[in-house]
């Protein structure tokens, strides 16, 4: 597995969390410990990892300039090899139970312990609470021979008394851009053959996460080179045919309903709505001058901002609130009503201007009806009003905007329609007999 071998094994090979990498240079500089550490973050962010190089570090005798271990003195090459006894790593979700920490307190207690004894517990929220208590005596009563490490990605479930006894660092996720340059430094070591985009693909999929981002790289890797097309086949990864579905949604329900049909046969529904919304906040983001590698991403992404333009951000509130991510017919309902509120004037699409044949391209251009306002309506034939004010209704509903129609229609039509109106409001649906008392029965009828 890439992660294993490509591990880092020194503070310089650690990419980012420079504050915390500071302040544990500074520590073993001061050869000043405390009694417990606590690293906490997401998961395939480097936390055990940083923690093993801290402990390997307090316990060679040669550390290098910037404080890594040296990886070559007797301790550093057992400690590699699993077998210093002056390190003792635990994986707590195994081996967290009372009676375990308990045989690690009684073989503390008597050893003699004339050089170091570091314990690292990976996954350390997994401690039992008894376990927990246990540890907390041991917290309590210092050996300054003794140091505990605790990793975790839980940090919340860390007893609040063990905590405070701690000095605990926050592991923060990488950027995709660092995952990016661990990706392409393993390609070039292992002499792979990759493409930029392939790799962007890949940290796209998985996120913030080194080791998530290795083992992509490696699956890939068994299909040939690093290229766009076998990502997505390993990864399932389908950029282009999900901005195709976005992209004709507001005028060709047929087309996005067909990437729609050909996405759930690659994607499960919920990675098919992360990558909708990453494609969506993506564009904004390049919008306001956030630059995105040279290519087909960032085609993609000026041709959703020119197609939607600040519309993003009501689409964005729509997609955002559901909560069906893993049933595929309310994901293709989500996709009806959307081309509906675009159909209603609701959403108001500008149409892509693209001179290209593929995906991006619109199978054909579509004006998007717009809902008349309301001086708009006085204006209007008689054959024609009663339609179009049910749809203004209609629309104003939508928006949660009701409250507001009977002010706005008396300043148009005069006290006694808002009268009509306020009866008719909240009422569904409005009958014919209803509309023609509305615009028939009052002192304005001349108006309209």
């Amino acid at each position: 597995m890439y992660g294993l071998e490509f591990r880092p094994q020194k503070f310089g090979d650690v990419l980012g969390l420079e504050n915390v990498k500071d302040v544990l240079r500074g520590i073993l500089r001061a050869e000043d410990y405390d009694q417990g550490y606590i690293f906490a973050g997401s998961h395939a962010t480097g936390k055990t990892t940083l923690g093993r190089i801290f402990a390997r570090a307090i316990l060679c005798p040669h550390r290098t300039e910037d404080m890594s271990p040296c990886n070559m003195c007797p301790s550093c090459k057992d400690f590699l090899a699993e077998r210093n006894p002056a390190y003792l790593e635990i994986d707590a979700a195994s081996q967290g139970t009372k009676e375990n920490i308990q045989a690690i307190k009684d073989s503390l207690r008597y050893e003699i312990l004339s050089t170091r004894k570091i314990i690292l517990f990976d996954e350390a929220h997994d401690i039992s609470d008894a376990g927990k208590d246990a540890l907390l005596l041991v917290l309590e009563r210092p050996d300054p021979n003794v140091i505990i490490i605790f990793c975790t990605t839980e940090l919340e479930k860390m007893h609040k008394s063990l905590r405070s006894r701690c000095m605990d660092f926050s592991i923060q996720d990488p950027s995709e851009k660092l995952v990016r340059s661990k990706l392409a430094t393993i390609c070039s070591a292992k002499s792979l053959q990759y493409e930029g985009e392939a790799l962007d693909d890949i940290v796209r999929s998985v996120g913030r996460h080194y080791r998530d981002a290795e083992n992509k790289l490696r699956q890939v890797t068994f299909l040939g080179p690093v290229t766009k097309d076998n990502v997505k086949r390993a990864v399932s990864m389908y950029v282009d045919e999900t901005a195709g579905m976005l992209l004709t949604l507001s005028n060709d329900l047929g087309r996005a309903l067909k990437f729609s049909d050909h996405l759930l046969s690659k994607m499960n529904v919920k990675s098919i709505y992360g990558l909708v919304v990453r494609l969506l906040v993506d564009s904004v983001k390049q919008s306001k001058g956030l630059a995105f590698s040279e290519g087909r991403y960032s085609q993609i992404l000026s041709a959703i901002w020119r197609t939607y333009g600040a519309m993003v951000f009501e689409i964005l509130d729509y997609m955002v609130s559901r909560n069906r991510l893993g049933d595929q017919q309310m994901f293709q309902s989500d996709l009806l009503v959307m081309h509906y509120r675009f159909r209603k004037g609701l959403f108001e699409a500008k149409q892509v201007e693209m001179k290209s044949p593929d995906v991006l391209q619109p199978s054909k251009e579509v004006t998007v009806r717009k809902v008349p306002s309301i001086s708009e309506l006085a204006k209007l034939p008689d054959g024609k009003k009663e339609d179009a004010i049910r749809e203004f209704k209609e629309n104003r509903r939508k928006q949660r905007a009701d409250e507001r129609v009977p002010e706005r229609v008396s300043k148009v039509w005069g006290p006694e329609v808002k009268e009509n109106v306020e009866q008719l409001i909240h009422r569904r649906p409005v009958s014919r007999d209803e509309m023609e008392r509305v615009l028939k029965g009052t002192r304005n009828e001349e108006k309209i």
